[in-house]
C-alpha cells in the first residue's frame, strides 16, 4: 500500500524505486568489499583471499542486475 501511495502522490515509479534500492545496495557492498580487501591485505591469508574471490564472483551477478536496472531506467 505504501508503494501505491508513493507512486500516486510522489510520481515515483516502482522501477525507479527498485533502481534506487539496487544502487544503494551495490554501493554498500562495494564499500564493504574494499574494506575487506584492505584487511585481507594486512592478514595475507590464502584461505581468506580464496573466500573473498568466491564472494566477488557472486557479486558479478549483482553488478549485472544493477547495470540492467540502469538501462531500463534510461
Amino acid at each position: 500500500m505504501n508503494q501505491v501511495t508513493r507512486e500516486c502522490f510522489e510520481g515515483q515509479s516502482m522501477l525507479q524505486t527498485m533502481y534506487t534500492w539496487c544502487k544503494r545496495i551495490y554501493g554498500v557492498v562495494s564499500r564493504g568489499i574494499g574494506e575487506a580487501m584492505r584487511k585481507i591485505g594486512k592478514a595475507d591469508s590464502a584461505k581468506a583471499v580464496k573466500t573473498v574471490l568466491l564472494f566477488l564472483k557472486g557479486l558479478q551477478i549483482a553488478s549485472l542486475v544493477e547495470g540492467v536496472m540502469t538501462e531500463m531506467i534510461k
